[in-house]
């Protein structure tokens, strides 16, 4: 495809992208244009291009002109991400023709964007004309092994790409981010732009970088952390946790719904060694349970020590001698929430994620 034209007095590099070797010229005849011939300059009029041999990455591709032009090349300059090389043409060679037709051999297998330029004499001026194409497919029947990246799973393709009977297995996780100081080691994404369902004017936005940056949640998955979501009560003490330093607890968790092993055992070790959760009876834990904001705060103020904290709660919704009245308190004390309107905290209602690392940044 024709990509410019301009006029051009003096030496030009002919360029070609990577790995272009071998350039052959072949001349075929064509007829003229009517805009080539009102014009008094030579006209692009026809691009083709097919594939020829897969096996040696070998394609040609068609430039019709519409008036007889004479055709001189000098010399080709190589390039590749390390600097310039230089190959040496044939000798000069000039063409009264057409059509131009040139042939590539390409023996490298590769995806590159690949742009080539050539000189066009014609009534006494030198004429430039760049035009760009891809690099050919060739078909690679072996297997291959795709490592998995951050957001896709790794997989061994069996057959080429192209081939419809291909086929993937022995599929290994995606490695998800690993952030360190708002970023992902591995691909430098930003924890904000990593989660596509927080917005940078979200409240809880920078609460959630905080605690991705400090390793109190991973989110949901490598694109999600789900702010919306109801917290179970395994995930906020795994959370409170965390943020404590994920101190070591000795002896057994107490809960016959708390396996070792499982996500949140520690946690839950941790959260009754210290007096931040009885269970919800005496021989279960309920890790799988919705959390409650009313229990967040309880949870959190517990973690604290149960400071006293003076004044009236303000809420209408949160009775004096309520199980979490005195958190809500400290809660409100401590700047960690203004409720969910002026006279309301819902205690009842579900903490969502968002809510909950929200809570937590606001109490560090």
């Amino acid at each position: 495809m024709l990509m410019y034209k301009e006029k051009y007095g003096g030496n030009m590099k002919k360029r070609l992208l990577s790995w272009l070797l071998v350039l052959v010229m072949v001349m075929s005849i064509a007829p003229m244009s009517a805009l080539a011939a009102e014009n008094n300059e030579p006209a692009w009029e026809q691009y083709v291009m097919s594939a020829v041999d897969y096996e040696h990455a070998r394609f040609s591709f068609a430039a019709v002109f519409g008036k007889s032009v004479n055709i001189t090349k000098t010399g080709i300059d190589l390039y590749n991400s390390t600097g310039k090389l230089t190959y040496s043409a044939k000798d000069d060679v000039n063409i009264s023709s057409s059509r131009i037709k040139i042939d590539y051999t390409v023996p490298y297998r590769g995806k590159t964007l690949m742009t080539a330029e050539l000189y066009v004499v014609a009534d006494g001026e030198k004429y430039v004309y760049s035009f760009e194409f891809n690099m050919i497919h060739i078909h690679d029947t072996g297997d291959k092994i795709i490592e998995p990246t951050c957001t896709e799973k790794g997989y061994t393709l069996h057959g080429c790409t192209c081939d419809t009977s291909a086929y993937k297995d022995t599929y290994t996780p995606a490695l998800g981010h690993e952030f360190v100081d708002g970023k992902c080691i591995r691909c430098g994404i930003d924890v904000l732009d990593a989660f596509t369902d927080v917005k940078r004017d979200s409240y809880c936005a920078d609460a959630v970088q905080w605690a991705v940056a400090n390793g109190i949640t991973k989110g949901t998955d490598a694109t999600h952390f789900s702010p919306n979501a109801g917290c179970t009560r395994g995930q906020v003490v795994t959370f409170l946790w965390r943020a404590a330093g994920e101190p070591t607890v000795g002896g057994n968790v107490g809960f016959v719904d708390v396996a070792p092993g499982s996500y949140c055992y520690e946690a839950v070790k941790w959260a009754v060694a210290n007096g931040i959760t009885k269970g919800t009876d005496a021989t279960h834990f309920s890790p799988n349970a919705t959390c409650t904001r009313g229990q967040v705060v309880t949870f959190m103020y517990r973690a604290e020590g149960e400071p006293a904290v003076g004044g009236n709660v303000g809420f209408v919704d949160v009775a004096p001698g309520s199980y979490c009245y005195e958190a809500v308190k400290w809660a409100v004390a401590n700047g960690i929430t203004k409720g969910t309107d002026a006279t309301h905290f819902s205690p009842n209602a579900t903490c969502t994620r968002g809510q909950v690392v929200t809570f937590l940044y606001r109490a560090q």
